[in-house]
């Protein structure tokens, strides 16, 4: 049977090991069948280097790791490997000893799912879009709506302005007319009394020379 374990090489004091694959009854430094890897625990971090794929050939051919090289070959990966090519194996075999129309059928559904699949995403980004473009255009539309009630609004406001800025020169002009139709009346009044100042002035002198005429006859 074969053995997936260690041997020990490197220099007194400072241990160095390779993870090889030899017959169960060899010596632990003996002859061995392929080497995989190796290990340095002198370094800190330890130094581990194990070839995946050549270690999971020699799994699948039937070698038994030690408990040592076990731990190894976790940290490396090449348990789990070696898991998912013996689970990927069984399913080739389940597949392979099913009629030929199940294994048909199996396709055909698996096909049409994908397909099903294909054109959920483009229905979905087909509404996605959709969707996008009709807020796009509410916004356009709301945005339209708010420019012209604040145009109307401004339009209103100006309006009143322009109402309360005529309001204001008209009462200055009918403030202007009472004034100068104030003048007008006042000098009016003024000729008036001064023609009837002129008048009896007039009839004063007019009764004098008749005075002096009379007596002068």
């Amino acid at each position: 049977m074969l053995r997936m374990r260690l041997t020990r090489v490197g220099s007194k004091k400072r241990p160095a090991y390779r993870v090889i694959v030899a017959d169960s009854r060899a010596p632990r430094d003996g002859r061995h069948v392929d080497i995989v890897g190796q290990y340095d625990p002198m370094t800190k971090p330890s130094t581990v280097n194990i070839d995946v794929e050549r270690a999971v050939k020699w799994l699948r051919n039937g070698a038994q790791p030690s408990d040592r090289v076990r731990v190894l070959l976790r940290h490396s990966g090449v348990l789990k490997a070696h898991e998912e090519a013996r689970l990927a194996d069984k399913r080739s075999r389940k597949e392979s000893a099913e009629p030929t129309p199940v294994r048909a059928a199996k396709q055909a559904a698996g096909a049409a799912s994908d397909a099903a699949r294909g054109a959920f995403k483009v229905i979905v980004k087909g509404a996605t879009r959709a969707a996008g473009a009709v807020a796009d255009v509410a916004e356009d539309t709301a945005g339209a709506i708010s420019d012209s009630a604040a145009r109307r609004s401004r339009t209103r406001a100006a309006g009143a302005g322009a109402a309360k800025g005529s309001a204001k020169s008209a009462g200055k002009r009918a403030k202007s007319a009472t004034k100068t139709a104030g003048a007008a009346t006042k000098r009016a009044a003024k000729s008036t009394s001064a023609a009837k100042s002129a008048e009896k002035t007039a009839a004063r002198k007019a009764a004098a020379k008749s005075g002096k005429t009379a007596k002068s006859e």
